[in-house]
């Protein structure tokens, strides 16, 4: 359209098309955030937001639960807000056996429209939010900025997923005082980043099918002082097809570089630690033969409580810990499978240098003899001379777990026995003849074991 004209009756035309240009303009704007402004909107989206965690928790096993107060909306603004009054979300463990039962009370939070989608919904969370656990405040969580949160629904065009994002803080504290209460003293912990973070969750309708992070630069600063920081922090998991029996199957790759220790004024070399790995899960119903005794019931009972809901299988291709002056590397894969409480597989793990892993600042921590003695019990051989060792992580189903040339029971029994008892300073506490006594043991042949360490019957891989 061309407009042609001369003199003031031009400039008036000219204006009157300006003016009808932005209010439409601005009508579209208006059109495209308004809708989950309104009460009636904002309450439907956070109805589907809870839906849907309600849904992947029981894909977990869990109780994911958001309430939430009155919502106020000013529905006279073009950046309308709805104001969501004491929401809360409750995660709660669905097993007998599982403790898991917190709350994260956020208070009074802001939900709003993306700009020009309106399909998206951005929750602003400004106050503390304090954490409860069975009933008891725990910790209190304090933003230097507002977390932001997003949550956008499907189109119906497109392939069903569910976005969700995270924008974290560059400062995040942690205090177990009231945060209402809570003043400047230097206590707690607080975590730091040079740039605002963000967390990208994509999900179908029922469970989780992409996670990803980058915290890198993250530092952690514990009652004023310096603990670790990170160079390089990022995790991403993948869903990828499944078979036709109904698994799914995913990938997840973790890359931490540069970690260092601090400690006064003195701090520790570069440490890395990757994990590369492949997963395979279904969801396999539990369900237990009928117990023919009372052990029988009292075991079923048990295992029932404590294993696993699905079978779920990692292949370790690649799982390193290294400085530079040593490296380990673990491969492998292990299971955990319906009605056995502990993972079964088979993992290889090589240490190169050592000798270098023991005299590392890690190890020096925990207590170098301790790790020297446990790694020679699991070796069954002197580690005077050698500069790289590998050993065998071994369990079959419901089975012993062997930890290289002795059982895992056994390699514990050896630990306590030489820092509780076996060292000079601990033997000095309390004379010998005044240990308690151990009950007899009778081993398979009705004779009474000698005291001391007591061979398990189980076979040697």
């Amino acid at each position: 359209m061309t407009i042609t004209c001369s003199g003031k009756k031009c400039s008036f035309v000219y204006s009157v098309f300006v003016l009808i240009a932005m209010a439409a303009a601005i009508w579209v704007i208006w059109s495209g955030r308004a809708p989950l402004f309104d009460k009636e909107k904002t309450e439907s989206s956070l109805n589907k937001l809870s839906g849907q965690l309600i849904d992947i928790g029981n894909d977990y096993g869990k109780v994911i639960k958001i309430t939430h107060g009155a919502i106020e909306t000013d529905s006279w603004s073009v950046n309308k807000r709805s104001v969501v009054r004491d929401m809360n979300i409750e995660i709660k463990g669905k097993a007998p056996g599982d403790m898991l039962n917190f709350t994260l009370a956020l208070g009074d939070v802001v939900a709003y429209s993306a700009p020009y989608n309106a399909h998206k919904t951005v929750i602003e969370i400004s106050n503390p939010v304090s954490v409860y656990s069975n009933g008891s405040l725990i910790k209190s969580i304090i933003f230097s900025e507002p977390l932001l949160y997003s949550y956008q629904q499907p189109q119906l065009d497109s392939s069903g997923a569910f976005q969700h994002n995270v924008t974290l803080p560059k400062t995040v504290s942690l205090t177990s005082a009231d945060a209402a209460v809570q003043t400047d003293t230097g206590s707690g912990m607080s975590i730091s980043f040079p740039v605002n973070p963000t967390i990208e969750i994509i999900s179908t309708e029922k469970h989780l099918s992409s996670i990803f992070y980058d915290l890198s630069g993250l530092t952690v600063v514990s009652d004023g002082q310096k603990t670790f920081s990170f160079g390089t922090l990022r995790s991403q998991f993948n869903e990828e097809e499944g078979d036709d029996e109904g698994k799914r199957a995913g990938k997840y790759n973790f890359i931490a570089d540069d970690i260092v220790f601090y400690k006064d004024e003195a701090s520790t070399s570069p440490y890395s630690f990757n994990i590369n790995t492949s997963l395979v899960f279904d969801a396999v119903t539990k369900g237990a033969e009928e117990p023919q005794s009372s052990s029988d019931i009292l075991k079923s009972n048990f295992y029932n409580d404590i294993s696993p809901s699905q079978n779920r299988e990692v292949t370790l291709n690649n799982v390193t810990m290294s400085n530079p002056d040593f490296l380990m590397r673990a491969t492998g894969s292990f299971a955990n499978i319906v009605g056995d409480p502990l993972p079964s597989g088979e993992v290889s793990l090589d240490i190169d240098n050592v000798q270098a892993f023991l005299s590392s600042e890690l190890i020096a921590m925990q207590g170098r003899d301790l790790v020297a003695a446990a790694i020679t019990k699991i070796l069954g051989q002197s580690l005077d001379g050698q500069q790289q060792v590998s050993f065998t992580l071994k369990r079959e189903k419901n089975g012993v777990f062997y930890v290289g040339k002795t059982t895992f029971e056994e390699l514990v029994a050896s630990i306590l026995s030489g820092s509780m008892i076996g060292s000079p300073s601990n033997r000095g506490r309390l004379p010998e003849d005044q240990l308690p006594m151990r009950a007899p043991v009778i081993n398979d042949e009705g004779k009474n074991n000698d005291a001391g360490t007591i061979e398990s019957p189980a076979p040697k891989p």
